[in-house]
């Protein structure tokens, strides 16, 4: 099982939170498709919710969620 992280809620991401996510996963890539962004894949729900949980604080307006993937 891999997780991923979709945020949505923004047209574009702001330094700060491309910061963030280079700041905990730095090599993990950052992706866009249609109006959501795409973090991942992760081997550990734990870093996926570490690194949700950093967004959410960051900023609280943008939609995060983490889904899982069994390919």
């Amino acid at each position: 099982v891999s997780f991923r992280i979709e945020i949505s809620g923004a047209n574009t991401l702001s330094d700060e939170i491309k910061a963030v996510i280079r700041g905990i996963t730095p090599d993990k890539e950052l992706s866009k498709i249609g109006a959501m962004f795409i973090v991942g894949m992760f081997d550990e729900r734990a870093i996926a919710e570490e690194l949700a949980s950093a967004i959410r604080t960051t900023d609280g307006t943008l939609d995060v969620k983490i889904t899982e993937s069994t390919k």
